[in-house]
């Protein structure tokens, strides 16, 4: 772009009759960008990669099982612009720096019965990694988050009905 970003993803996916497959890749840059001339950065230097693969298997014809997982990284650096380049000094000191990793794997059933209704059940580990640098301040988190998920879906002439508890 015309701001220095660069985007590049990718997609693929296939099928046959027992097992399939996804994946979802992308990859940004992000040159840091004073728009105003103040020395200062609008947007931070960054770079960052994204990968979700998926694998499907289909036991019978009434049954999905779902496999994924999902990383992305992230690297940030915002604040005075000489200190992005490199140039710190007595009179440029100051910036931002925001690294990030996040992880999540996913299984998930997907049963048909009686032709229109299913039922789903789901269960996903996530975790977040997250580091902060600022002058004089450092931070760093890492959180773990589960989710189990079990729904119902029922279909009635007109009408669906989806009930679930998490």
């Amino acid at each position: 772009s015309n701001i220095g970003q660069t985007n590049i993803g990718l997609y693929a996916s296939k099928r046959n009759n027992k097992v399939g497959y996804s994946i979802l890749g992308a990859l940004n840059w992000q040159k840091a960008y004073d728009a105003d001339d103040d020395q200062f950065s609008e947007l931070p230097l960054s770079n960052s990669v994204m990968l979700h693969p998926r694998l499907f298997f289909y036991p019978d014809e009434n049954t999905t099982i779902m496999i994924s997982n999902s990383f992305t990284k992230g690297e940030n650096t915002g604040g005075d612009m000489q200190v992005i380049k490199g140039n710190a000094d007595n009179n440029h000191v100051y910036f931002e720096k925001n690294n990030t990793i996040r992880n999540t794997a996913t299984i998930e059933l997907d049963r048909k019965f009686r032709e229109k209704n299913r039922i789903v059940f789901k269960q996903s580990l996530s975790i977040f990694d997250r580091k902060i640098q600022l002058p004089g301040y450092r931070f760093s988190g890492l959180n773990t988050n589960s989710f189990t998920e079990l729904s119902v879906i029922l279909r009635q002439k007109s009408h669906v009905f989806n009930a679930g508890v998490n």
